[in-house]
């Protein structure tokens, strides 16, 4: 739920710049391992917010940047090359890597033939890439919704929208990523004779998820003016990219951009994770299904721990088995209390040994009192419930045997 005191509000109060903040959201998450889900997944939701608006601000540090890699690597250049979209990215950068840019973390090695070209700035490079994703993923979710029986158009879409991030990215000031999103899906359905209504494409966008109706209602036209999304095409993304726009309607397209790499967020850690308040117990993301599914098939495989803990030859999950567990339990606590009101009093049971099915007594096992408390508990459960269906044979054994003096 939004308040006044969501984010961004926290970097105003302390005059933060958005683009400095995302520098720092990826490495602040990797080394500090006790976040929570919630915490990792408000985060990433913040870094969301940053790429897709905060930190376009007509006063955000990204445009000097920007401008300084023009300058450096000449207008003709683009900010990234199209391979760089297919890459992999190596998430081993530190924020240190990020504000201490240019850097050589995204450089690649070329022949001593080849001139060297001025290294670009990670922190540029990372952003464009991250922003590349975004923009992929939510122009894919939203073409599923629309475009069904054209998939083909997608590319098309695709490329126009990365070109205007690349080479037009002065139409992302004091905008949202989601504006020029739409305005490329509407232009080259008008070029390829699609009938698609701008109308249609806010409707189907209002059903993404993390989606402001301001996105589409008060798109900034003009310094100081604001209008819908429709006046915006029309008055400001249209006239600027007309020429391109209508390359599209040839048989011969520009040459396509490529699709992003798209990876496994970098904020899910294999690393195992304590649990709250536990002894010792930690949780570790199975990482190797089937190997693991093998050693379950063979308790030979298994080691002493694994054995002890496993459930083998027995499958849990459907409710007619709970529902048979559940009556089976209420059926011993009616046997025992019908036994205890029958007889003066129960015979004293003695405390049975918790052995695990399957182990020998000559396995050299430590007793149940060095075993951790979890261990114990299940023992003492276990335990209990042998009581429970020993003392339902022993009294109805007492009650079928003749009385004898």
């Amino acid at each position: 739920m939004e308040t006044d005191l969501s984010f961004p509000w926290i970097i105003r109060i302390f005059d933060l710049k958005a683009f400095d903040l995302y520098k720092v959201i990826e490495s602040f998450i990797k080394a500090e391992p006790n976040l929570t889900r919630e915490m990792i997944k408000h985060l990433e939701c913040c870094e969301h917010r940053i790429m897709e608006s905060l930190a376009w601000q007509s006063d955000s540090p990204l445009f000097e940047l920007i401008k300084q890699s023009k300058e450096r690597d000449g207008q003709a250049d683009q900010l990234e090359p199209a391979s760089y979209l297919t890459q992999p990215t190596q998430h081993n950068h530190t924020a240190a890597d990020l504000y201490l840019s240019p850097s050589s973390a995204y450089s690649t090695a070329v022949p001593d033939s080849q001139p060297q070209r001025p290294q670009k700035s990670t922190s540029l490079s990372l952003f464009y890439k991250k922003v590349y994703w975004l923009a992929y993923i939510r122009l894919n979710n939203l073409a599923s919704r629309l475009l069904p029986d054209h998939s083909d158009l997608v590319h098309l879409i695709w490329t126009l929208f990365h070109d205007t991030l690349q080479n037009e990215y002065e139409l992302m000031k004091d905008r949202h990523l989601d504006q020029i999103m739409m305005c490329s899906m509407y232009g080259i359905c008008k070029v390829k004779n699609i009938d698609l209504k701008f109308k249609t494409i806010v409707a189907a966008y209002k059903g993404l998820p993390n989606t402001n109706q301001e996105t589409f209602k008060c798109v900034l036209i003009r310094e100081g003016r604001y209008d819908s999304i429709i006046v915006f095409y029309n008055l400001v993304f249209m006239q600027k990219l007309k020429t391109n726009i209508l390359q599209y309607a040839s048989n011969r397209p520009p040459t396509l951009s490529p699709i992003p790499h798209i990876p496994q967020s970098p904020y899910k850690s294999n690393s195992p994770l304590r649990v709250p308040a536990g002894n010792n117990i930690y949780i570790s993301p199975l990482k190797s299904p089937s190997k693991f599914s093998e050693r379950l098939l063979s308790p030979n495989k298994m080691t002493p721990g694994s054995r002890i803990l496993v459930s083998i030859g027995e499958s849990f999950g459907t409710a007619e088995k709970f529902q048979k567990i559940n009556q089976m339990m209420c059926n011993s606590d009616r046997h025992l209390k019908r036994g205890s009101e029958m007889s003066a009093g129960p015979k004293p049971l003695k405390r049975l040994r918790f052995d695990i099915e399957g182990q020998d007594e000559a396995d050299g096992r430590e007793p149940l009192s060095g075993e951790s408390k979890f261990q114990q508990k299940l023992a003492e459960m276990t335990s209990t419930r042998t009581r429970i269906q020993n003392q339902k044979l022993n009294n109805g054994a007492d009650m079928s045997a003749p009385d004898q003096k």
